[in-house]
């Protein structure tokens, strides 16, 4: 079935698909079969369009981009599709723009006035990350449900619920508590935002079922968290705190009393960061490897429950040490590699342990016209 006659359908059924197990060992895979060459020429393609047309194209762009990387997943004989358009994003992009531009012009001028007022200078500071961090939310879960909305596998267009307005506010509450607790409820703030997107997703009207909680992340997380902190640590007692004296006795003799401190407090958190920077770098591997199984072993689409027995720190390692080298070193040019290995990855290590029973399922609504637009604008894009 085409994208175009499933976007206009009413109410399509899924064709059946068998409900029972597999046997026992046995593990119902998904196929990526695209190529990493091709995308670098769509995405080579698409940046030459975009300068002739002094970026116009890109929206048109990335619509042609999605549709190639989309249809080369396969799963029980039917592939993805994608079923957005040019101008869609294009129109996004506009209405974004007339309510995003405003703003930062407003605050671009409001924050020259409060610079006699320390206080008052801050606390608009505080307001104006809280308000990005808001609206970063608000912006990626629209995105989310746009590119949702856009997407059919076997004639069926995915759905995703919930109201951005509030998953903007449930992500800024997790950002604050997980900043207060010094990275403590981020476990807890993932389960929350993974409930919001997994568990509010639908293929048709067939709902994903999400049951995890944050407690089984705990262990993973505080394992990190204390590798981190001790190594962290360890790494400021033997040279950070030294260095810091250092530098600070290097500062321009001509700098005030009052600005020293604020001098010492930015070089104390930067070497600080720094000594932590090589456990966090290893660990975290680890840590986003427990969190991918654990969001795929508690998520459940027509009684088929995915897992990702395979996925580890290392192969999580390898995967994005790879890609940072790659898009690194091409300054930006070569990153369409990057996304295919990231889609053979979750092909090679995402499983089913039977083929899901979407036989009661019908077509989905088609979703909000526009929803990128915002996330285009802050660099929020859910793709």
């Amino acid at each position: 079935m085409s994208a175009t006659t499933a976007v206009r359908g009413a109410a399509i059924a899924a064709p059946p698909l068998p409900a029972e197990p597999a046997p026992a060992g046995a593990q119902v895979p998904l196929r990526w079969d695209g190529s990493a060459g091709r995308l670098v020429a769509i995405g080579l393609g698409n940046l030459a369009l975009s300068i002739v047309t002094l970026g116009f194209y890109r929206f048109w762009g990335t619509v042609r981009f999605r549709r190639h990387l989309w249809t080369h997943w396969e799963f029980l004989g039917g592939r993805l599709e994608y079923a957005g358009t040019g101008g869609e994003l294009f129109r996004g992009f506009l209405k974004a723009l007339l309510v995003v531009l405003p703003v930062l012009l407003l605050v671009s001028l409001v924050e020259p006035l409060l610079a006699p007022y320390p206080a008052v200078a801050w606390a608009f500071f505080a307001a104006k990350l809280a308000g990005f961090t808001y609206f970063v939310g608000l912006a990626g879960h629209a995105a989310r449900r746009y590119i949702a909305s856009r997407t059919l596998w076997r004639g069926l267009r995915f759905m995703l619920t919930g109201s951005p307005w509030r998953f903007g506010l449930v992500s800024l509450g997790w950002t604050a508590l997980t900043l207060l607790t010094l990275g403590l409820a981020h476990p807890f703030a993932v389960a929350a935002r993974a409930r919001w997107t997994l568990g509010r997703l639908h293929l048709g009207t067939a709902p994903l079922r999400f049951d995890g909680g944050a407690q089984a992340l705990l262990r993973p997380w505080l394992v990190f968290w204390g590798f981190a902190a001790t190594s962290g640590l360890s790494l400021w007692l033997l040279f950070g705190a030294e260095i810091v004296e250092r530098l600070v006795e290097h500062l321009p003799p001509d700098v005030e009393d009052d600005e020293v401190g604020a001098a010492r407090l930015m070089i104390s958190l930067t070497v600080a960061a720094g000594c932590a920077l090589p456990a966090v770098l290893l660990g975290w591997c680890a840590w986003s490897a427990a969190a991918m199984r654990w969001r795929a072993e508690h998520t459940v689409l027509g009684g088929a429950r995915f897992f990702m027995p395979r996925a580890t720190g290392w192969t999580v390692f390898r995967l994005m040490a790879g890609n940072l080298l790659v898009s690194v070193f091409s300054l930006g040019l070569l990153h369409p590699i990057a996304m295919a290995r990231n889609a053979a990855f979750a092909a090679r290590h995402l499983r089913l342990d039977r083929a899901p029973d979407l036989s009661a399922a019908r077509q989905a609504e088609r979703g909000p016209g526009t929803g990128e637009g915002v996330a285009d604008l802050l660099g929020a894009g859910a793709f």
